[in-house]
């Protein structure tokens, strides 16, 4: 009893101070300014109009071009940082608020979802710690700051707690909506994740083809299909209707995604030593490393440690055990073959990089751990053995990927290196450093349209005819014209915006005039012959309505599910 309070207690713990540290000291994550970008200028929408959710156009980003970041990534859970931003904290504590809430929710839905599987406390314990503190979420959370990776990292293992109780379980009336909801949130987290998840669970399917089709198995996976489509709505189909409106500028559509597919692949070394580690020492002692590029540093510790309680005690996996063990490890494995990665790059580079497979490795790699745990036997000897190898491992696991990363900002602040300077969060507020910056290398821009348009082009609205006379100006979220003189019968007026679908133009008696995309990608307003008022504003499109409807129903329907099915005697 006193063994298993001790355990406890160092798991908490552990959190705490884990938490305490993200607080503390915000490591210098490579997605962390895109995500403060986000944060801030969702804030800044709903303070000027907080009836107008979801938010759909960053009104306020490039000097007021506007930014379609959300049209096409996922930013549900942003608003949670949003709204601390509206009550009166700043962008980068409401951030660090968010990633400690990203780090108990981890832990929270890991317990709940090996709960459905394995009624032992100690098991689920063992099992959310050891995904929580693994190199797969700790790399995200606190060395990428890849947020929308790691709330998918978070609904991840729902998914499978869901699914499996569905294909194999025998009381499975809620765990459709389980599955719903956690795919849902996938999606709205991070859509590749989705993508390489839906993958994974129909080549499962096809698999357990003959225990997939007994009973309902098969309507509970369409139901939750369906129910996670319309959860899913108001995000998924305005996102399909802007990619078949025009074409973005994404991570998969440059010409250089497959060789930098392999640049970014993992090298043997990265399975034993962090990045930053190798940047310290590579610094410190000039050695001859390659870290132009960065990698998801230890990910292999989970296979060291596998082994060395393998050693301590020899567990029985059952077949399907073993299925998930040995492709976890191969995979995991693969990623630092170069032929094998030639071959992938050629169906995968739309993955950006090839270790976006780590969540499902890593989660693959967790289970493998509370299995070893569990076939430990009965010998109580052997039981705390294995418990404390795998805790103090995970603790190891935790400290080499976080650790280091802190003791490397330390350090180039000590050095005065000049990003560090500019960069810190620490001194954001000192360097004033607006929203429309760091936007993620124009990722979710037109396609063809230059990043600093909204700065070498300026503040400024365009005719295609002389004589046109106009005055313009923005108030809150619109352009406001009044044209004086136009003798022109094709007048056009390309304006300060970048263009998505959505845009109108409305003049003073409610005629609506004709928007198109220029060849700038910007919007232009047809005006023709026309003399008087127009205001321009971004009111969005009826698929986006319908979508809102969709996702408002699916919610209901999901409460009243939950309802229902919780009445029931399982």
């Amino acid at each position: 009893m006193k063994d298993k309070k001790l355990k406890r207690v160092m798991i908490f713990s552990t959190l705490m101070i884990a938490s305490l540290v993200l607080l503390l000291i915000l490591p210098l994550g490579h997605d962390l300014w895109f995500h403060i970008y986000r944060i801030g200028t969702m804030a800044s929408q709903l303070k000027k109009e907080p009836w107008r959710i979801p938010i759909r156009m960053l009104a306020d980003s490039f000097n007021g071009y506007g930014y379609g970041a959300a049209l096409y990534y996922g930013d549900l859970f942003l608003y949670i940082p949003a709204v601390l931003v509206c009550l009166g904290l700043n962008e980068v504590m409401s951030y660090k608020l968010f990633v400690v809430m990203i780090l108990w929710g981890t832990f929270g839905i890991a317990y709940y979802s090996v709960r459905l599987l394995n009624k032992r406390e100690d098991i689920c314990l063992y099992f959310a710690y050891i995904y929580t503190f693994s190199a797969g979420c700790l790399s995200n959370l606190c060395i990428r700051s890849s947020v929308g990776e790691s709330l998918a990292l978070m609904c991840l293992p729902l998914v499978v707690g869901s699914f499996v109780n569905i294909i194999y379980g025998e009381k499975r009336r809620k765990n459709w909506l389980l599955l719903a909801v956690s795919m849902s949130g996938i999606a709205l987290s991070h859509m590749l994740t989705l993508l390489l998840t839906t993958f994974v669970l129909c080549i499962w399917c096809l698999i357990e083809i003959k225990e997939v089709l007994v009973g309902k198995k098969v309507l509970e996976i369409l139901k939750a299909a369906a129910l996670m489509i319309g959860l899913s709505a108001s995000f998924l189909f305005p996102m399909f209707e802007q990619m078949l409106y025009q074409k973005v500028q994404t991570p998969g559509n440059n010409d250089f995604q497959k060789q930098a597919f392999m640049e970014y692949s993992v090298d043997w070394i990265d399975y034993l030593i962090p990045y930053e580690v190798k940047k310290i020492l590579v610094s410190l002692f000039s050695l001859s490393w390659d870290i132009e590029y960065w990698h998801p540093g230890a990910i292999g510790l989970f296979v060291i440690l596998l082994i060395v309680t393998g050693i301590v005690v020899k567990p029985r996996f059952n077949k399907k055990q073993m299925v998930v063990a040995v492709s976890s490890i191969v995979c995991l494995l693969l990623l630092a073959v170069k032929p094998a990665m030639n071959i992938a790059k050629e169906f995968m580079a739309f993955t950006q990089f090839p270790w976006r497979i780590l969540p499902l490795i890593t989660l693959g790699l967790s289970f493998c751990g509370i299995w070893t745990i569990e076939n430990a036997g009965c010998d109580s000897k052997i039981q705390t053995r294995v418990q404390w190898t795998m805790l103090i491992g995970t603790l190891l696991i935790a400290g080499m990927v976080v650790g280091p990363r802190y003791a490397y900002q330390v350090y180039v602040q000590w050095d005065d290196y000049a990003y560090v300077r500019e960069n810190n969060p620490e001194f954001y507020h000192k360097y004033q450093i607006r929203y429309d910056k760091n936007a993620a290398d124009a990722l979710y821009l037109p396609e063809g349209v230059s990043f600093y348009m909204y700065t070498d082009r300026g503040e400024i609205v365009v005719a295609n005819r002389e004589g046109i006379r106009y005055q313009w100006r923005r108030e809150k979220d619109e352009i406001k014209i009044s044209i004086e003189e136009n003798p022109s019968v094709d007048g056009v007026l390309e304006l300060p915006l970048y263009m998505y679908k959505g845009y109108v133009a409305e003049s003073g008696t409610g005629e609506f005039l004709p928007v198109v995309k220029s060849e700038n990608g910007l919007v232009s307003v047809e005006i023709e012959d026309f003399i008087g008022d127009i205001r321009v504003w971004y009111r969005g499109t009826m698929i986006q309505k319908i979508s809102d409807m969709i996702t408002f129903l699916s919610i209901l329907l999901s409460l009243w599910v939950w309802r229902k099915q919780g009445e029931k005697k399982i």
